[in-house]
């Protein structure tokens, strides 16, 4: 099979440095999450901090890789457009303005539509009063300055079929919300995406890209795995727009505009029971 057309490759770091640049890169980008929400149960100083600005900052690790390996293919990951007319900076940026509110309103009706199908298959509603469940309730103590009679208060929700997350994991600022949203599209949209299209053959690169969105999706598997699948069309459409527009524009938009929408329907819709009692906000709680 021919390559597919991608960017060429750069030259920002030195060639013996480039392989381990590159997976070190992948490895935090791909489980940004895993490693944040391992950092926010471990180290106690670390429970201080909300558990998504933990992962916002382990996407800008992954970024400051990227961006090294990429320089400014972070945000042009496509070096172009692969449709005629859009492979000017002008012409993408336009584009992805006004692709990027198309791709929310598209992402939210699949979101909703498939969360609540995910909710009458499990045989509960979409977000009930459930109480919220850890992995273990009996962990070892999270870092040495923690007492022996002291178990983990923090931890991975556990991914059940019948989960809902409550009032206690949605309390999140929006703020930390929007950032979360650029933060994952310039890491996933950008870097991954980037350097799945530098995968050489077609086939590797549609499996590199189809990857990439497959793994975004999985990272939401703390909320349930209704969530992950409800995620898919956002990475999808995400991943197409940059592919269409030749920058991550309309994906940084369109995932903004999302989170919004899902910060205001979780305002509307308040859960008071099941509230998790720890020292800090687990995903950046407003107080």
């Amino acid at each position: 099979m021919s390559p597919i057309p991608s960017p060429e490759p750069l030259h920002l770091v030195p060639a013996d440095t480039h392989p381990l640049l590159t997976a070190t890169v992948v490895v935090l980008g791909l489980a940004s999450m895993t490693v944040a929400s391992h950092l926010h149960t471990r180290w106690s100083g670390l429970r201080r901090l909300p558990m998504l600005a933990l992962h916002t900052g382990v996407c800008a690790l992954a970024l400051l890789g990227g961006g090294a390996l990429l320089g400014t293919g972070v945000l042009r990951p496509v070096g172009g457009a692969w449709v005629p007319g859009l492979g000017s900076l002008a012409a993408g940026l336009l584009a992805g303005l006004l692709l990027g509110p198309l791709v929310a309103y598209a992402a939210t009706r699949a979101d909703r539509s498939l969360t609540r199908w995910w909710g009458s298959r499990a045989g509960h509603a979409v977000r009930d009063d459930r109480s919220v469940t850890l992995r273990s309730g009996r962990a070892r103590p999270a870092g040495v300055a923690v007492s022996a009679s002291t178990t983990r208060r923090t931890g991975l929700i556990e991914a059940r079929n019948n989960f809902a997350p409550t009032s206690a994991d949605l309390r999140v600022r929006l703020s930390l919300l929007l950032t979360v949203a650029v933060a994952e599209e310039l890491v996933y949209r950008g870097v991954l995406t980037g350097l799945a299209l530098r995968a050489g053959s077609t086939a590797a690169v549609v499996a590199a890209l189809l990857g990439v969105q497959l793994v975004f999706a999985v990272s939401h598997v703390f909320f349930g795995w209704g969530q992950v699948l409800s995620k898919l069309p956002l990475a999808g459409l995400c991943a197409g727009a940059v592919l269409l527009t030749g920058t991550v524009l309309p994906a940084v938009l369109g995932h903004a505009l999302f989170n919004l929408w899902v910060w205001r329907y979780h305002r509307a819709r308040p859960s008071t029971a099941g509230r998790v009692r720890t020292g800090a906000p687990m995903w950046g709680a407003a107080r």
